[in-house]
């Protein structure tokens, strides 16, 4: 029998959610000269606009699904640009356009054999990688409230991507390369944090704010239910469904510091905890 890969695409399911970087809540506030007072002083108009980079790089996203099990590493590599407009200096409306990765290791935690099957998935190793795929997000940071230094701050955003999966390894007798099958990735979060700004009287450095917040997110990783076949020569036909996966925890912390330079430029980095394990990156320039 010549071997040969043949991909069936059953019932797709869609939507839910997943989890992003808080950012600082001082942000729509940073390009203002000092410590400014509380909620909008300022006139309702458009005070900036800020182009600039976004990395965002998931070490693990904790996923689990209905077989039930939890998958052992999902890992999300996104590089994306950055554009953002200001209102009031106390909105921000973002968004970013780039492109993800998505790479999973687990124990078969992420598929499931049918019955009568010859390759038991259960203990052995699973990767599935995908390409490097169209991403983009959406999002409003608000700055509630500041008193002299500190401020108060909530943010919301929706993120998506859906890149083409590479192969699928099982083992040595398991390795498929499938066309046209795709991981729909879709995640949205809400989040409030806290922030103190330290202002410092030089022209090359206007302000370090770090901050601290936490969020809610959900999770949902659309795997298409891809049925794979692996039929050889001299081996009996190995198949296996690949399953949907949601998020295994909804809420998250975050950590961060934010340094403003000539009242135009910010540069931004925050560490991600509890829901996943991430760090991001976010540099920008006002005008």
């Amino acid at each position: 029998m010549k071997k040969t890969l043949s991909i069936i695409l059953l019932l797709g399911a869609c939507l839910r959610s997943f989890a992003l970087p808080i950012g600082n809540p001082a942000e729509p506030a940073l390009f203002v000269d000092k410590c400014g007072p509380s909620l909008f002083n300022y006139p309702l108009k458009i005070r900036n606009i800020g182009i600039g980079y976004y990395g965002d790089f998931v070490f693990n996203r904790h996923l689990e699904n209905d077989i039930p099990s939890t998958i052992r590493t999902t890992r999300l590599l996104t590089n994306a640009g950055y554009i953002s407009v200001n209102f009031c200096d106390r909105l921000d409306l973002f968004g970013t356009l780039g492109a993800t990765r998505i790479d999973i290791e687990t124990f078969g935690d992420s598929v499931k054999a049918a019955a009568n099957n010859t390759f038991s998935p259960n203990r052995r190793p699973i990767q599935i990688k995908s390409d490097t795929d169209f991403s983009w997000s959406v999002g409003g940071r608000l700055t509630l409230l500041e008193c002299n230094c500190f401020g108060l701050g909530i943010e919301g955003q929706y993120f998506c991507t859906n890149p083409d999966i590479i192969y699928v390894h099982g083992d040595a007798n398991f390795l498929v390369y499938p066309r046209d099958v795709s991981m729909k990735y879709q995640e949205w979060q809400g989040g409030i944090a806290a922030y103190y700004r330290l202002d410092i009287d030089c022209h090359a450095l206007s302000s370090v704010v770090p901050y601290i917040g936490i969020k809610r997110s959900g999770a949902f990783l659309d795997m298409d239910d891809a049925i794979l076949f692996h039929p050889t020569r001299d081996r009996p036909i190995h198949f296996l469904t690949l399953v949907n996966c949601v998020s295994a925890k909804k809420y998250g912390l975050a950590i961060g510091l934010t340094a403003t330079i000539c009242s135009r430029f910010a540069l931004s980095a925050e560490g991600r905890f509890g829901d996943e394990k991430a760090l991001h990156l976010n540099g920008q320039m006002r005008f």
